[in-house]
């Protein structure tokens, strides 16, 4: 009984009730019941390691993505959320990505919270996460544009989730 009570007020203070969105990610997980590193496959051997789900409907000052990882990362490995969005025309769009925070503390579950009061209604933008090597990881880190925030990504990007769609209200 007092697992369950403090598995409730875990929740309730990862998430509070007051409505106002973080304006970041989590870097912490919480646990995933069961689970043990050693007893956990390597990341990137399944496409169920990561696996994102939208929580509730966006609203219009924020959307919650959950990331729950199940696999074990190889020493200098990073798990990275990474939103990418699209500009300019239908003829002519540019893609971009941004690096958010890793997720790299091990198994469990991470938040990454999206600020949308900024952005226009209908806006997309699609968040995923990356595995990457420590050599990736520091070449990725360079190519940050310094006024923008985007990065380049090597072709094809090492994707190891599911990609969730984000729209603005």
């Amino acid at each position: 009984m007092g697992q369950f009570l403090g598995i409730w007020e875990s929740l309730l203070n990862q998430f509070g009730d007051s409505g106002s969105p973080r304006s970041s990610s989590s870097d912490a997980p919480s646990d995933v019941p069961g689970a043990s590193a050693g007893s956990l496959p390597a990341c990137g051997e399944s496409s169920k390691d990561i696996v994102l789900k939208l929580e509730g409907k966006p609203k219009r000052s924020a959307a919650r993505v959950v990331a729950t990882v199940s696999c074990a990362l190889a020493p200098g490995d990073h798990l990275v959320w990474v939103v990418r969005k699209v500009t300019g025309t239908a003829d002519a769009p540019h893609v971009h990505y941004t690096l958010r925070s890793d997720l790299s503390k091990g198994p469990g579950k991470y938040i990454y919270d999206a600020v949308l009061n900024t952005t226009a209604s209908g806006s997309e933008r699609t968040l995923f996460v990356l595995l990457m090597n420590s050599d990736t990881y520091q070449s990725v880190k360079k190519t940050t544009d310094p006024e923008s925030g985007y990065v380049v990504l090597p072709s094809p990007p090492p994707i190891a989730s599911n990609s969730v769609l984000i729209k603005t209200p």
